[in-house]
């Protein structure tokens, strides 16, 4: 089980993921590419692809979690 990941980095990317849902992919590229955020996930030892692979996974299942409680909402 991969460490958990230090919480300036999960603070950092998440202040800078855009509100705007429809660009989200284009975004997490740019951040993760981008060379500060990178310093600082190798200062803490954190693997890019399994970061990567964890957001998605958190935004699928939110994007789910959304559409239920979309289904579910009283006139």
């Amino acid at each position: 089980m991969p460490a958990p990941l230090p919480q300036l980095v999960v603070l950092a990317i998440l202040a800078l993921l855009p509100m705007n849902h429809s660009c989200r992919e284009a975004i997490l590229k740019e951040i993760l590419s981008d060379p500060v955020v990178q310093a600082v996930m190798e200062a803490d030892g954190v693997d890019p692809g399994e970061l990567e692979a964890m957001l998605r996974q958190v935004a699928l299942r939110l994007s789910i979690a959304r559409r239920r409680s979309e289904d579910f909402e009283p006139d």
